[in-house]
This record gives C-alpha cells, structure tokens and sequence, in this order.
C-alpha cells in the first residue's frame, strides 16, 4: 500500500487538476489500512474475553500515534519553509498558527493514546505484578521510558514556544521551535 500511496502522490502531483488534499486522502486511507491489519494481528486481538475492544483500542491507539509522530517531520519541514520564506510579521503569524493547529491535534493524539494505552494495559497486565513478569510488561516499561521524554519536549512546545512564537519578543522561541520539534521528531 506505500508503494501504491507514492505512485499516486506522485501522479496527483503531476496533475494540476488534482488539490494537495485530495492528493493526501487516498494515501491516509491506505496508511490507516496498513495500521488496521496490523492490529488484526496484535495483542490485543488475541485476547479472548475482550477481543473486539482490544482491537479497537489498539487502531484507535496506532492511528492517534501515527498521526501525532508522523506529523512531527512535515511539522518541521513547515516551520523550517515559514521561516526562510516569509517576513517578519507574516513568519510570527503563520508560526503561530502552525505551531497551534499542531498542537491541537497533538492533544487529542496523546489522550487518545493515554486512554488506549491504559485499556490495553490494563486487559494485558490485570495485576501489577506482572508488569515485571512478562515481556509484554517490560515492553511497555520501555515504551513509556521513551514516550515520557517525548511528551516532556511536546510540554515544552505546547506551554513555552507556541505562546511565545507570536509574541514581539518571539524570536527566541522562533529560533527553538524548529530544534525541539526536531528532537521530538527524532525521538519519536
């Protein structure tokens, strides 16, 4: 399916009649199936008394994560063209924006999965103890050792930089979104 995905973007981008939205669509469409047939196949679906709800939460749970780090790299790319392309007040103000809407979406994304998570967590360990008895349980020990830093540098962006970036005095958080977006992205 990624390989249909990049022919058709590349073919969309070829054409003038088709808009970059409608170009994406069908590439969120086929990206979100790879995601469902892998949570076809997960944990989750191998439960027996709460099958269907683990394998709900679980493509809940991998598409929320898909969107929130697989935008991090077009996040930067964006700031990245906002800020060689557009003058000062134009850059602050489209900064502003960009940094805003992503947030949102970041939100919802990381609630999204802190809700999932907890559910598959919960269906998958049901005793504290076994946390540190199963492979799954160290997996999910190491999985939230990675995110907690990841979500300490989105704290940053959501609390320091976007409130910041519009203001007059914004340059200093200009100049940071891009960097922490960055090590966001790559530790996601």
């Amino acid at each position: 399916s990624i390989l249909i995905a990049v022919v058709f973007l590349a073919v969309a981008r070829a054409s003038r009649e088709v808009r970059p939205l409608q170009a994406w669509l069908p590439v969120v469409f086929l990206g979100s199936g790879v995601l469902v047939t892998i949570s076809f196949g997960s944990h989750g679906a191998a439960l027996l008394e709460s099958s269907a709800a683990a394998t709900s939460a679980d493509i809940l749970h991998l598409l929320a994560g898909a969107v929130w780090a697989g935008g991090l790299v077009p996040l930067l790319i964006s700031i990245l063209h906002v800020r060689h392309t557009f003058d000062e007040s134009t850059r602050r103000s489209a900064l502003s924006q960009l940094l805003a809407r992503f947030s949102t979406t970041a939100t919802l994304c990381v609630g999204a999965l802190v809700i999932t998570g907890a559910l598959a967590a919960w269906l998958q360990v049901v005793e504290l103890p076994r946390l540190f008895q199963t492979d799954y349980g160290w997996t999910l020990i190491a999985k939230v050792a990675l995110v907690v830093p990841l979500l300490g540098l989105g704290v940053i962006n959501f609390f320091w930089t976007r409130p910041r970036v519009g203001a007059d005095w914004g340059n200093a958080a200009a100049d940071w979104a891009p960097r922490l977006v960055a090590a966001e992205a790559l530790l996601a």
